[in-house]
């Protein structure tokens, strides 16, 4: 998903993939019916952009979540109940 170029202290956006380097959010949006699919993805790069604009301090539930343990230092989510379908 584009979004945009990087604003001067901003926040790089990373996706997440498999083992087997697949995009397992690419994958997913492909699995829903198109109309849907063209929904959800206007959510999530616009969730994206909110995100990238702001400053961490302000990011929080329900838009965002860090990870927690001991190998998630800097990592986090957008969990789907933020976005029109799971």
């Amino acid at each position: 998903m584009a979004t945009g170029e990087l604003p001067l202290g901003g926040w790089r956006i990373l996706k997440y993939a498999s083992d087997s380097q697949r995009d397992v959010i690419q994958e997913w949006l492909n699995g829903l019916p198109i109309g849907e699919r063209k929904k959800v993805q206007m959510e999530l790069e616009t969730l994206l952009r909110l995100l990238r604009q702001s400053k961490a301090a302000l990011w929080s539930r329900p838009q965002f979540a860090w990870l927690s343990g001991d190998n998630c230092a800097g990592i986090g989510e957008c969990p789907a109940s933020t976005i029109s379908s799971h």
